[in-house]
């Protein structure tokens, strides 16, 4: 019987095959407690063509919730100061909406246009446009993709309205039992009433009474929101798999070795930085 290990290398020798074109193969987000990652780092290069090189030495942290049975049952995971700053959050922002505040869910064809609207316009209002760039298209083009996503059933965005405007969406996708919090914005005008936080304060209450899900997956990036509202978190990090054959060895051997001395040099400048 094949063991483990020389499976693993001849799915990452078939994979490479099936890409002929790349020099290495790319595994985002990999937990760096599990055995996949442990038996990555050790592959026999020889039987599977590829040897693995971290291009991060930093390993981020990857936040995700554990529904529960009951909305109260979550709430009773998070610290007290938590809930106590999500439900003051919310009364302060149903005050000033006049105790107009809606949270509404997409998943409907009939409802894309409208959420993608209204998402536009708070995304070019959002302290994201500035840093980051647009953050949600509002074209025919979009439209039609979206529609492609309700016929898979896996559509579920969401948009926090005031007084019938909306100030906070997040686009998220849900199957497999898993709920993608995919990308969200909030009106920067209302941050001191902190829109963002009340939405998804809403949207978790919302996924344990509606279709819940298992895992409430938060996707990249280490924000302290996140912290404070995940029941997990693990440590993750990126991997390559660089092709070891003639035909990019060389190639990978020069890219490797001058990543290197870019994550030198940025070494010490931090170290330059702090002293």
């Amino acid at each position: 019987m094949t063991q483990q290990p020389d499976l693993l290398a001849l799915f990452i020798k078939a994979a490479l095959s099936a890409f002929p074109d790349c020099t290495a193969l790319h595994i985002p987000w990999l937990p760096t407690n599990s055995s996949l990652f442990s038996s990555l780092q050790t592959v026999d290069t020889v039987r599977s063509g590829a040897a693995p090189y971290l291009p991060c030495r930093d390993h981020t942290t990857h936040y995700s919730i554990s529904l529960c049975p009951t909305f109260d049952e979550y709430l009773a995971k998070l610290t007290h100061k938590t809930r106590y700053q999500a439900r003051k959050a919310l009364k302060k922002l149903r005050e000033y909406c006049g105790n107009q505040l809606e949270l509404v869910r997409i998943e409907q064809a009939e409802q894309i246009q409208a959420f993608l609207d209204a998402a536009a316009e708070v995304s070019r209002n959002s302290w994201q446009h500035d840093a980051l760039g647009a953050q949600m298209e509002n074209s025919h083009e979009e439209v039609e993709r979206y529609t492609q996503f309700v016929r898979q059933g896996v559509l579920r965005c969401y948009l926090l309205l005031c007084k019938g405007e909306a100030v906070a969406f997040v686009r998220g996708f849900q199957f497999s039992g898993v709920y993608y919090y995919s990308r969200t914005g909030f009106d920067a005008d209302l941050n001191n009433y902190a829109p963002g936080k009340v939405l998804l304060y809403l949207l978790l209450e919302d996924l344990h009474k509606h279709n819940p899900p298992y895992t409430f997956n938060f996707q990249e990036g280490d924000y302290e929101y996140k912290r404070h509202f995940a029941t997990d978190c693990r440590p993750k990090t990126d991997l390559l798999l660089v092709r070891a054959d003639w035909r990019g060895s060389c190639i990978n051997k020069l890219a490797i070795a001058l990543h290197r001395v870019y994550q030198d040099s940025v070494a010490r400048l931090k170290k330059l930085t702090k002293g």
